[in-house]
């Protein structure tokens, strides 16, 4: 296996140059299409080829999926265009011009000014890629002949008119018909010729029977040969033996091309001109999907995923801190699908969700520019897409602006290659937020150093979640799963009394989430008094009432809710009178409350300002939570708040 995908990798073929073509299904929240990918035999260099953004090109705006490719003499790509699923199994042949464009009017940066399209019919028929009948028929597949001739072998249905058991060739004046039925596709194998403008039969299609795809035995020049890469030669060999491979991002201020660091990267990177505090970029996160078993394994009911089943599951592979520049370099597991996430100093999430899925093979060094910005129409998976905004180093020997001088560059490098070259621990990364300002130099910045701190998991005092081997030293095999259950459902019930020093007899303060008169349905004073937990919020043990596949904490913090009011010492939906019914009567309705947090993520505006706000500094909860514990809510919701993120957790929820 070579490709680690969580959908589909389809229909490989061969390059000239030596790289493998196929159609690859990127399927994740917000994300489904297929497209085209390229990648060296050996799995190494995977990357978009073309199509992420140009769906909507099929017959009057419809969305189409690029299927079956296989690359012309010309260097361009053959491909049928055809909607995810239709009842004739079949699209439009489309050449499609991939040396110059990555998407259709989307050039790639050498030829930028092209206005496309990159994709055009390749036949003359009137095939359409909608759901409508097609009087030109349609393809299933297609096979470029390299014979000097142009010729396509093509795999094709002739569209066909249904009338009482009588079938006819589809015209005009049937399609017009509203009760027209059509007949079943009927593909045979035909030979088009595109400058004759002939398409002659060689194998007649049969009732009954789907001639799906072709391929033609053909002379063709032998492509270029990549070589796999080997260990002690061309790949690192400790990280082979490690299995992991190195993710270098230049800089996550690069998005698409720009520049958008506070000042520009330059000022940014600069000791004596900027501070830790004031980079909003300060970790990254790599997040693994969890691949769900299948159903004969265990059959997971959908409350698994809690409120994110449009995400899954997911765990994190690692943390790294992102060096002033933006850059980052470090380890990360080998043949496991991953994306990457950028955080500020609390490690939330800052970015949107990286909702396509990276690869690095044993020993490889995957190599991007920057980031992007999602749903804007414009890809920047191939490296060509963008020219990198930021050129690293220019003097070379002397080290970055005001940063110690033990860290000399080398042309073109960023902080993040200079500092790992020097010090190859560094592209170690953890299961830990760990920071420490290795840059500032005293005497040229005129400053001192940042402070150092780490947000571990180490100091919860609720069950972590990683292995002990991981909370002490990371390899490719570790990972953080949080199961609300397990991880978050505790913090609640955590003792947080304060005791006075002189007597431990006398609680000063009682912190505990859960406490009496906090949010708990129970009177400080008198236990028998049932009350409105704090800000309408119960975070006690037991099985919510309202959402009974859930803990009680997980419905109220997760799901919608309406204020409370104690009626004869019960709680009840609080009711408020909204005008009056035709008869001068009182229209009562409940208060809404909405969620206190989003699947969205920790910044997320309904998790900040109904949850985190709470804990900063001189909020009502300042101290309540400890830097470790509001870190662990951080992620775990910037993963989805999910319920479980293990399938295999002892209490998931099987059909």
């Amino acid at each position: 296996q070579v490709s680690f995908n969580q959908s589909h990798d389809l229909a490989p073929a061969m390059l000239d140059d030596g790289r493998v073509l196929f159609s690859r299904w990127d399927n994740a929240p917000g994300v489904n299409g297929i497209h085209l990918y390229t990648m060296s035999p050996d799995g190494r260099d995977l990357e978009l080829l073309y199509g992420a953004e140009s769906h909507l090109t099929g017959t009057n705006g419809s969305e189409v999926h690029f299927i079956n490719a296989r690359e012309m003499p010309d260097g361009r790509i053959m491909a049928v265009a055809r909607p995810f699923d239709h009842p004739e199994l079949g699209g439009d042949i489309i050449i499609i011009d991939t040396p110059v464009y990555v998407e259709n009017t989307q050039p790639t940066a050498p030829n930028a000014g092209m206005p496309g399209p990159a994709q055009v019919s390749a036949t003359t028929n009137a095939v359409r890629t909608d759901l409508a009948p097609s009087e030109g028929g349609r393809f299933s597949s297609a096979f470029p002949l390299w014979d000097g001739t142009d010729r396509v072998l093509v795999s094709w249905t002739i569209c066909r008119v249904d009338e009482a058991g009588v079938i006819f060739p589809c015209d005009a004046q049937r399609l017009a018909d509203p009760n027209a039925v059509l007949a079943p596709p009927l593909y045979g194998i035909w030979m088009y010729d595109p400058i004759n403008q002939v398409q002659l039969p060689i194998v007649t299609g049969e009732e009954g029977i789907l001639i799906s795809d072709i391929v033609a035995a053909q002379p063709r020049p032998t492509p270029q040969v990549i070589i796999d890469g080997v260990p002690g030669v061309d790949l690192d060999q400790d990280l082979v033996t490690e299995n992991a491979g190195i993710l270098n991002i230049r800089s996550v201020y690069d998005l698409d091309g720009v520049d958008t660091a506070p000042g520009g990267i330059t000022a940014l990177a600069d000791p004596a001109v900027t501070m830790a505090a004031q980079r909003p970029a300060r970790f990254v996160r790599i997040v693994k999907p969890v691949s769900m078993p299948d159903d004969d394994v265990i059959d997971i009911d959908n409350a698994a995923f809690g409120r994110s089943a449009a995400q899954g599951m997911r765990e994190i592979l690692a943390y790294a801190p992102v060096e002033p520049d933006g850059s980052v370099r470090i380890k990360v597991p080998a043949n496991v699908a991953f994306a990457v996430s950028v955080l500020d100093e609390n490690g939330r999430r800052l970015s949107p969700r990286h909702e396509n899925w990276l690869q690095v093979r044993p020993g490889e060094e995957l190599t991007c520019n920057g980031c992007h910005t999602p749903n804007t129409g414009v890809s920047h998976g191939r490296p060509d897409s963008f020219n990198a905004v930021y050129a690293g180093s220019q003097n070379p020997s002397v080290p970055f602006p005001n940063t110690d001088p033990m860290f000399f560059t080398e042309f073109g490098e960023t902080m993040a290659e200079t500092r790992t070259r020097i010090d190859p621990t560094a592209l170690d990364p953890s299961v830990h937020l760990a920071y420490d300002d290795v840059w500032t130099d005293p005497v040229a910045a005129g400053r001192a150093p940042d402070a150092s701190f780490t947000y571990s998991h180490i100091d919860l005092t609720s069950a972590a979640p990683t292995s002990l081997a991981c909370l002490t030293n990371w390899d490719a095999n570790c990972r953080i799963t949080v199961n609300y259950q397990d991880n978050i459902e505790p913090l609640w019930t955590v003792d947080r009394r304060i005791l006075d020093p002189m007597d431990p007899m006398i609680v000063l303060q009682d912190n505990t989430c859960t406490a009496a008169g906090c949010h708990s349905p129970v009177d400080a004073v008198d236990p028998a008094v049932v009350v409105v937990p704090q800000a309408d919020l119960d975070l006690t043990p037991g099985l919510s009432l309202n959402e009974p596949d859930f803990v009680n904490s997980y419905e109220e913090l997760m799901f919608p809710d309406n204020a409370q009011t104690v009626m004869g010492n019960m709680l009840q939906d609080l009711q408020v009178q909204n005008g009056v019914d035709q008869n001068g009567n009182p229209i009562l309705v409940p208060v809404p409350l909405g969620t206190r947090l989003s699947t969205g993520g920790a910044n997320a505006t309904n998790s900040f300002n109904r949850f985190f706000s709470r804990f900063v500094i001189g909020g009502t909860h300042d101290g309540y939570l400890t830097p470790a514990e509001l870190r662990l809510v951080s992620e775990w919701l910037d993963l989805g708040g999910q319920y479980f993120n293990n399938p295999f957790a002892p209490g998931v929820p099987v059909n």
